[in-house]
């Protein structure tokens, strides 16, 4: 019973010694490329960047001109567009519940 225990070392000594973290950067938010956009007008960032922001070329508005099959291989082009078709289908389902 003689038997020496070695001491823990105290808790604020072992916490001193821990190295700090690099604080996490917050993520911002992507900017929002279809904003404004409305069954009868183009997004406002075609009209700022003078070309779609869908296709970067021609207008491709779902009501409008839609997609031609040279994109339909594009998988970002394919992935704004049909995003741009459901905001319009969820905005003319919340007109007329409203």
């Amino acid at each position: 019973m003689d038997e020496q225990t070695p001491e823990a070392p105290p808790v604020e000594a072992a916490a001193a010694k821990q190295k700090r973290k690099a604080a996490r950067r917050k993520a911002r938010p992507a900017p929002d490329v279809l904003a404004g956009l409305t069954v009868k007008a183009c997004a406002d960032g075609c009209y700022a960047a003078g070309r779609c922001v869908i296709t970067g070329g021609y207008c491709a508005h779902p009501y409008k001109g839609g997609l031609q099959s040279r994109e339909l291989s594009n998988r970002a082009t394919v992935k704004r567009f049909t995003e741009a078709k459901r905001r319009l289908l969820h905005a003319s389902v919340d007109k007329r519940a409203g």
